[in-house]
């Protein structure tokens, strides 16, 4: 890369927030509150976006408020990797299928694909899930 390119995460950082403000309703994240569980210190949010509201948690080491862009690109990212049966998710993401804890990382998933598609239902159609879940794979 040339001192003038930009890496392509920056590149992915700017698709996603035009892509975003144009198709995407504002959204509001409240919260920020810290928390633990299992050992994990984490920041927890409530996100909503057109009038759907879910629970977004963040590692302490991300300095900041979330990116609703961000968020939302993650969560399509999150649902779509749940779409396949949970042996084959496990396979996919180096978990034991025998892990409840794997059991319970797969389950929020598709919780997060119900909340999900109801945003999906009103403003998205697939082929915009599946752009939002690409370009936050390349952040």
């Amino acid at each position: 890369m040339e001192n003038n390119e930009k890496p392509d995460y920056e590149i992915a950082q700017e698709e996603l927030n035009a892509l975003y403000a144009n198709k995407i309703p504002q959204a509001r994240i409240l919260g920020g509150e810290l928390r633990k569980k299992d050992k994990w210190e984490y920041k927890a949010y409530t996100v909503i976006i057109d009038n759907v509201s879910f629970e977004w948690k963040q590692g302490t080491g991300i300095k900041g408020k979330p990116n609703a862009a961000e968020v939302l690109a993650r969560c399509c990212a999150d649902y779509l990797s749940s779409k396949t049966d949970f042996p084959e998710w496990c396979l996919d993401f180096g978990y034991d299928s025998d892990s409840i804890k794997a059991r319970k990382v797969y389950d929020d998933c598709q919780e997060l694909g119900t909340q999900l598609r109801k945003i999906v239902a009103i403003k998205m159609d697939n082929s915009l899930l599946v752009k939002f879940a690409e370009l936050a794979n390349r952040l």
